[in-house]
């Protein structure tokens, strides 16, 4: 009879705790967006400036992210704060969206209180009321209404991520100077540079790779020109020039 006694005081001492941290069992089921890159549009007079990308081509992946504001304190207890910054979203399920810090420079991070968190495991975001949880590795969550944030797209670099751009650096007499660019997040392979001069008084159609660009007015300070084709073809290491 004691023993039952002692085991029922122990459980009306911990219930309030449970209502107070609440519980959840996050979900990472998400993926970032991935975006084809094709600029600017076919058969448009467009005007660049030295300096300036003249067409783009390549794809780029964005995630959905939220953007804290300033520092919080979540719970009544504090036993974390979330500082001001990027946090990206992880996964989702019917109520809630989790997130985590972005990492970069423009990151927020998870301060915890280690008299009073369990170690932190993911942020919640509850869909119909907006509070930011932050869940323990033991799926304890503090939580808050007082967060102040943004729902935003995050850049994310990625070894798919990769992206293909023509440059003016301007005119000197007949001949136009284009710049050829790769920028990719994958290590392995490095970045590409190439420039290349055209004589207008061969062509005003000039081209590269896949490029085709008719070239309406060049000056040493900008270009008005029109893509007749976009650098669509296939990723290479090896850029065949037409000059």
């Amino acid at each position: 009879m004691a023993r039952n006694f002692k085991m029922r005081k122990i459980l009306f001492t911990l219930l309030p705790l449970f209502f107070l941290f609440g519980c959840a069992w996050p979900k990472y089921n998400y993926h970032p967006t991935v975006t084809e890159i094709n600029e600017p549009p076919l058969n448009t007079v467009v005007t660049a400036y030295i300096g300036d990308t003249m067409l783009s081509h390549g794809q780029s992946l964005e995630q959905d992210a939220i953007y804290l504001q300033k520092n919080t304190k979540m719970g009544l207890l504090a036993g974390f704060t979330l500082t001001s910054g990027y946090y990206l979203k992880k996964g989702e399920d019917a109520k809630s969206e989790y997130y985590l810090p972005a990492g970069g420079v423009d990151s927020g991070h998870v301060i915890i209180n280690p008299i009073l968190a369990d170690p932190f495991q993911v942020i919640r975001l509850d869909k119909k009321s907006g509070k930011l949880c932050a869940v323990s590795e033991y799926n304890m969550e503090e939580c808050t209404k007082k967060a102040v944030y943004e729902r935003r797209k995050y850049p994310v670099a990625s070894p798919g991520s990769f992206q293909q751009c023509l440059i003016y650096n301007g005119k000197s007499g007949d001949k136009i100077y284009i710049g050829y660019r790769e920028v990719t997040a994958d290590l392995a392979r490095p970045a590409l540079n190439n420039d290349v001069e055209y004589d207008l008084t061969r062509s005003k159609i000039i081209t590269y790779q896949n490029a085709r660009i008719k070239v309406i007015e060049a000056t040493s300070e900008y270009i008005k020109y029109s893509v007749l084709e976009n650098l669509n073809g296939e990723n290479k290491n090896i850029v065949q020039l037409s000059p």
